[in-house]
Formats: C-alpha cells, structure tokens, sequence
C-alpha cells in the first residue's frame, strides 16, 4: 500500500514512466511530485490505479525540498535501474 515517501512510477498520462514520490494520501488518490516538472508547491494527484510502487520509501528529510526530491530520485535511479520495471514502450 502507498504512503508518504513511496516512490512509484507513473503508468499513465503526460508524465507516463516518471519515477514520482507520494507526498500524501487523499482518499483513492495520492498528490505525487518529481521535483522537477511538479514541484512540492503544486503536486499531481493521481489515482492509485495509475501508480506502480517500487517499494523504496524516501525518509522526511529527502522529501524537504524540490532539491532534495530530485536527488533522492536520481540516486534510486542510477542505483535500482535494472530493478524497476517500466511500462511497455519506455527504454
């Protein structure tokens, strides 16, 4: 189940094969952010249904800032590229 820190890749939208963090539960859908493109000011809500958890959790302090996020995000892509599964059509 998310909760805020899990990082999940987008499987659907404009944003489709981001690695995202949860920054909050809202019902059946999370406010999600990359530090980039949707920033800790203005998150994505998204549905569950359109997320794919890949089990790493990002502690308080990496999600402080947009700097941070990016970081954080940066690090578990060089470090788990092979591990996560993207969706169909992304390299």
């Amino acid at each position: 189940m998310l909760k805020r820190g899990s990082t999940v890749i987008s499987l659907a939208g404009n944003d489709k094969g981001t690695l995202l963090v949860v920054l909050c539960k809202e019902g059946t859908t999370a406010l999600t952010a990359d530090g980039r493109k949707r920033r800790v000011q203005s998150p994505k809500r998204k549905n569950f249904r359109h997320l794919q958890d890949t089990g790493a959790i990002l502690d308080d302090q990496s999600m402080a800032t947009n700097r941070e996020i990016r970081r954080a995000l940066r690090r578990l892509t060089e470090g788990f590229a092979s591990a996560v599964s993207l969706p169909p059509g992304k390299p």
